[in-house]
């Protein structure tokens, strides 16, 4: 069974306006409500910024958006997708896509069975007006009343 998108990003999954320091703490930071929320241990937020430093900024897959991930045996608890929004765009090192402003933290225990959603997410990130509204929303309710609207256009509701 297909998964949809709308079940795995959650309002409390979204930090708009982090202040990060460097590319290690807008992980830390925009991972923090999958922690608060036990979607994820602390141990994953690690092993993401230790497979970038290992194999550097994969993770930033298209201009200003990173997508942090890493196996899901380094502490998966539960399926969600979670949004920040730096306040600063950082530097990760990707000279063809930074700096990063985006990052879509991805905690699945099945990507195979999530393939659907992933979709979704890959079409969301490559809508401007959709990444228009990240950036300029102040508050989260907005983001998911955006997200449920760019969603229905997208499969033609």
């Amino acid at each position: 069974m297909s998964e949809s998108i709308e079940n795995l990003i959650k309002s409390e999954y979204i930090s708009l306006d982090i202040d990060a320091e460097d590319w290690q703490d807008s992980i830390r930071q925009s991972m923090q409500p999958l922690i608060k929320n036990k979607c994820i241990l602390p141990a994953y937020v690690q092993a993401c910024i230790d497979n970038i430093k290992r194999y550097g900024p994969y993770i930033v897959i298209t201009k200003n958006v990173a997508l942090a991930h890493a196996e899901v045996d380094k502490g998966v608890l539960k399926d969600a997708i979670g949004i920040g929004v730096l306040r600063n765009p950082i530097a990760f090192g990707n000279s063809a896509n930074d700096p990063v402003k985006y990052i879509f933290s991805l905690s699945v225990i099945d990507s195979q069975a999530h393939l659907d959603a992933i979709a979704e997410l890959a079409k969301l990130i490559e809508n401007p007006n959709f990444l228009s509204l990240l950036k300029n929303s102040d508050d989260v309710s907005t983001v998911m009343k955006g997200l449920h609207l760019y969603l229905a256009k997208s499969r033609g509701l």
